[in-house]
């Protein structure tokens, strides 16, 4: 995985900052429930877009409480917060992006779980504490890694015995059109959109085995196709301003709406991975 100055930190750096400056106009997105992961469709009443996820995987684990939670990709922080509130777990969360680990550190601070959640800027491929973790969580962000199976063995090293490695992601389906899923990979610096059975293969490599799945395709929000052609559109033109950080978020914005694409045509899935 990229060196926490690497081209995913800057990446993201950005689109913490663009976030931050879009809820000035209303555009929240997930950054008001400290999230940047996937806003799905609410299926539960009083429950936020960005906490469904959150609900699913304590659906996992409720039987057996976590204790200590490595969150790996934490964004800014919502998943370890949401983690500590629900089960009293110490939370270490960490992100390549600066931007993400200082305002999540902060947001700790404001919600008095500053001694329960921590953040610091590395890579899930970095050497973690051997035997720590009995829960390891990692939302949208191994598909950042060139080499899944490597990273997983890493994290495993860290699991407790009889730890969980939980892992939500889109999945690649055989019917994927194969230029909206490289406008996809280049937008969201991803360097491989992963097969369920790449997924799977992933697991048994790192000395892992399924345990559980759900797939959460169902409440992927989907927008129709003429207003996402006109999102595509109007991409294309402010594409033109030259300014390198605009362009960036731009990709981003065109990855988005190529994977939308994606799961418009049944080309693409958002599943939870439970492997033990």
């Amino acid at each position: 995985m990229s060196s926490p100055n690497g081209p995913v930190s800057g990446y993201y750096d950005r689109l913490s900052r663009y976030g931050a400056f879009a809820r000035l106009f209303g555009r929240d997105g997930g950054y008001a429930r400290s999230t940047v992961h996937r806003l799905l469709v609410s299926d539960m009443p009083g429950i936020a877009p960005a906490d469904v996820v959150h609900v699913r995987i304590a659906a996992k684990v409720t039987a057996a409480p976590p204790v200590h939670v490595l969150d790996a990709g934490c964004g800014l922080g919502g998943t370890s917060f949401d983690l500590a509130r629900r089960f009293g777990a110490t939370c270490d969360g960490v992100t390549l992006s600066s931007v993400q680990a200082e305002r999540a550190a902060r947001t700790a601070g404001s919600l008095g779980l500053a001694g329960s959640c921590r953040f610091r800027v590395a890579s899930y491929d970095d050497p973690l504490p051997a035997g720590r973790y009995d829960l390891i969580v990692a939302i949208e962000s191994l598909a950042h890694s060139p080499d899944p199976a490597c990273s997983l063995a890493n994290l495993v090293r860290a699991r407790a015995s009889g730890g969980r490695v939980i892992v939500v992601d889109d999945v690649r389906e055989p019917s994927a059109d194969a230029g909206d899923a490289a406008l996809f990979m280049e937008g969201w610096q991803a360097p491989g959109f992963r097969t369920r059975a790449e997924w799977l293969a992933a697991f048994e490599a790192a000395g892992l085995r399924l345990a559980d799945e759900e797939d959460l395709t169902a409440l992927v929000p989907v927008r129709a196709a003429l207003a996402r052609e006109a999102l595509m559109a109007l991409n294309r033109v402010a594409g033109a301003f030259p300014h390198a950080g605009w362009r960036a978020i731009l990709a981003s914005h065109r990855g988005g709406l190529a994977l939308e694409r994606l799961y418009a045509a049944g080309g693409a899935s958002y599943r939870l991975f439970v492997a033990v």
